[in-house]
């Protein structure tokens, strides 16, 4: 059972703030008294994905979250004391994501604008950081190794870097080839900044849809139907075909400084 936070609750649910306001409830422990647990609300406010995240995390400690876009996890607004690193500014973001039906609220201002060169010259410090978050960002990264010794000098003395990667078995990775160790090794001895021309190539060639949506589910059925294991339906470059597979939904990995260990 997770203790009740009316801080992180409030922040987390902004509808409950406002009734909190407006004197609907005395408090965000009165609303999940009588309304919030019966509604699926978690008492500390946190989501089962933010809980993961934050698992191996000193939430009172400094911090650096990389690529938050249009949703942050660890957000100024809710009073982490973090610093925002992206590829561009948030006037750019605000402006990049207009009209897509996403809340650019959300977009916090960016500390630092990320051009390729190494984290460590662009933060201008090493061993500053408790923690280190980047969510659905080392998919994107040319050179792994490159990534993870940039964020070792970063992090101070048993800090914490913890990524959140999809899972490939539910978005258009699906029929990409897994990655092998002596990839990451070629990327790093060859210092790629970005990706190489067969990776743009295999990107597009392999690209999958499920239903025309680029990401679903570990549940997704498209209509097969659930017996004693989860039916679900695997995308296709020309159509969709039934298969049997497990259902496992995003892996978080809570990285220790300084061992790195993945």
């Amino acid at each position: 059972m997770h203790t009740f936070n009316e801080s992180e609750y409030l922040a987390n649910y902004p509808d409950v703030a406002a009734a909190v306001k407006a004197g609907a409830f005395k408090s965000g422990y009165e609303h999940y008294q009588k309304h919030g647990k019966f509604e699926g609300r978690q008492p500390d406010g946190l989501s089962p994905r933010e809980r993961a995240v934050f698992h191996l995390i000193d939430k009172q400690g400094f911090g650096l979250e990389i690529g938050p876009s249009h949703n942050p996890i660890a957000s100024k607004k809710k009073g982490y004391k973090v610093q925002i690193l992206d590829h561009c500014t948030a006037d750019e973001l605000r402006a990049k994501y207009q009209g897509h039906g996403l809340n650019l609220d959300n977009i916090e201002e960016v500390d630092f604008v990320w051009q390729g060169q190494p984290l460590p010259e662009l933060i201008g410090k090493t061993q500053c950081y408790d923690w280190i978050i980047a969510s659905h960002v080392v998919e994107h990264i040319p050179d792994l190794i490159s990534f993870l010794r940039q964020c070792e000098q970063l992090l101070k003395p048993n800090g914490v870097l913890s990524l959140v990667v999809p899972d490939k078995r539910y978005c258009f990775d699906y029929f990409q080839p897994l990655s092998t160790t002596g990839m990451l090794i070629d990327a790093y001895t060859q210092n790629r900044k970005r990706p190489s021309a067969g990776q743009v190539f295999d990107h597009f060639a392999n690209a999958a849809t499920a239903n025309g949506a680029i990401a679903w589910s570990p549940d997704y059925r498209g209509g097969g139907q659930t017996h004693s294991s989860t039916r679900i339906s695997k995308p296709s470059r020309n159509g969709i075909k039934p298969i049997q597979l497990t259902s496992t939904s995003m892996c978080i990995a809570g990285v220790s400084h300084p061992s790195l260990s993945l």
